[in-house]
């Protein structure tokens, strides 16, 4: 098993990736956010509390106590998951690249937990036949 040198090997697939993730898990915590300040100012208006938990400061600062170690936390796994999709794009654009230029491409070897492997094995069968006629 070979270690990950780079963890960003396709910058654009991966950044969008890791936005569409995002946005996919705090889309709808943001929409519960906004029902919950909702219903805590209709709760303000129907009651005679001087306390508004939206001022306080204590509402926000438990919020962001909690979403910023999530955030982080997603972070991470949406670059380490679309690694293991671009790392073996990454691989088989340079076996198209060598064929392009003629040169005949190497063996393609994916780690344990990467995608594509029944691709890359197609292309490597394709590439290097075992019984070359």
């Amino acid at each position: 098993m070979t270690l990950r040198r780079k963890y960003i090997v396709h910058q654009k697939f991966q950044k969008d990736f890791t936005v569409k993730v995002f946005a996919a898990i705090f889309g709808p915590v943001l929409i519960s956010l906004a029902f919950f300040i909702v219903m805590i100012i209709m709760a303000q208006a129907a009651s005679v509390s001087p306390v508004n938990p939206l001022t306080d400061g204590k509402f926000w600062f438990a919020f962001l106590l909690r979403v910023v170690p999530v955030s982080f936390i997603i972070f991470v796994v949406a670059i380490f998951f679309s690694h293991r999709i671009a790392g073996p794009i990454r691989k088989m654009q340079i076996i198209c690249d060598q064929l392009s230029q003629g040169v005949k491409p190497q063996q393609i070897t994916l780690r344990k937990k990467d995608y594509f492997h029944g691709f890359a094995g197609k292309l490597n069968r394709a590439f290097n036949p075992v019984n070359p006629k």
